[in-house]
């Protein structure tokens, strides 16, 4: 749910002879709400303290004195502003597929041979919309304008 966090550790378990130089990663589609590290001894860590950036509403309709505005994002919408139609996002879940690969550089202990290959896998993250972090700023905006 996207009022959740996330914290996932993800690693290739290397097998004998085998060491790991690097690790890469990529989530499609691009997004900014989570954050990947990567470290060649742990693994992938994938954090987000919470998913709710990952869903706007339609629209939040607001008047400007005369003027009938519209903004999409709640961070666009202008403090103090008198907001009259609000509709929450019709996209009731979103997947993501994070893709990690694990660099690997191998040493035969029989030959002495070294080779250098790459073991990749993918996973698809679904998130789903709860609208409740559409219904607390929705909440949080009218308490902030009733003391204004």
């Amino acid at each position: 749910m996207d009022s959740e966090t996330v914290d996932k550790q993800l690693a290739y378990i290397p097998l004998a002879g085998e060491t790991i130089s690097a690790y890469q990663w990529m989530i499609t589609p691009a997004q900014s709400v989570f954050t990947v590290t990567c470290n060649v001894a742990s693994g992938v860590h994938l954090t987000a303290d919470a998913l709710s950036g990952l869903f706007h509403p339609d629209y939040l309709r607001y008047r400007d004195g005369k003027q009938l505005l519209e903004v999409s994002r709640w961070e666009a919408l202008p403090a103090g502003m008198d907001l009259y139609d609000f509709h929450p996002t019709r996209d009731g879940q979103r997947d993501y597929i994070l893709t990690v690969t694990a660099q690997i550089h191998f040493i035969d202990s029989l030959t002495g041979s070294e080779q250098d290959y790459e073991k990749q896998q993918s996973w698809t993250m679904t998130v789903r919309h709860d609208y409740s972090s559409g219904r607390a700023l929705l909440e949080e905006y009218f308490n902030a304008s009733s003391h204004t």
